[in-house]
């Protein structure tokens, strides 16, 4: 600050005087004060070394701070893209947990309208079997009916073995229902009637 301070007034209000004994011009500033040229030449070529060396400081300094920004940027884009992924990930986990929780609720509502339906053929066989008494047509008949209710709300994927199974069902049904008419017209027992199946005990 003090160079500052002290070159504003030979770029100001210099002039030059003369030459001194040893052939330097002598320069006269505002107050008749004279200040050897050498001196200050000097001065000035002092402050533009030093002005050079703060400008390449200061042009380093920048392009350390360039490249750092450029690097944050490139960061950021890269935070972006997995955020973005991440989010796409998440909207179709909730899209899969949505599908499952609608199946999970069609699967249930369909495991009670099967038991409903063979609830029903158990009593309709064995009222056919106490005015008819047990036969093969009161079997294939009974199984027929369990197809038709039970049909229509059987799942695609649902193995074709446990439809055939359905007549041994009823086959156990209509046995056990015509012992416990022999047995003296009592109804029978429920663990002897129905067998387990992929919906478990009935």
């Amino acid at each position: 600050m003090q160079e500052e301070s002290r070159k504003e007034p030979f770029m100001a209000g210099a002039l030059i005087k003369g030459i001194d004994t040893l052939g330097r011009p002598v320069i006269i500033l505002e107050g008749n004060s004279e200040v050897n040229a050498s001196f200050i030449f000097g001065e000035m070529g002092r402050l533009c070394e030093w002005f050079e060396k703060e400008n390449a400081l200061l042009r380093g300094e920048f392009r350390a701070r360039d490249a750092e920004i450029f690097e944050l940027s490139q960061h950021m884009s890269e935070v972006s893209s997995k955020r973005d992924k991440l989010r796409e990930r998440v909207a179709l986990i909730e899209h899969q947990l949505l599908g499952a929780k609608k199946d999970n609720g069609k699967y249930k509502s369909l495991h009670f309208e099967l038991v409903a339906a063979l609830l029903r053929i158990k009593v309709e066989a064995e009222v056919l079997v106490s005015s008819h008494g047990g036969g093969t047509i009161v079997i294939d008949s009974c199984a027929e009916r369990v197809f038709e209710g039970a049909g229509p709300i059987l799942p695609r994927t649902m193995d074709h073995t446990w439809t055939g199974s359905l007549g041994l069902i009823v086959e156990g049904v209509l046995e056990g229902s015509s012992s416990g008419v022999k047995n003296g017209g009592g109804s029978p027992k429920r663990g002897d009637a129905v067998e387990k199946g992929p919906l478990g005990d009935l």
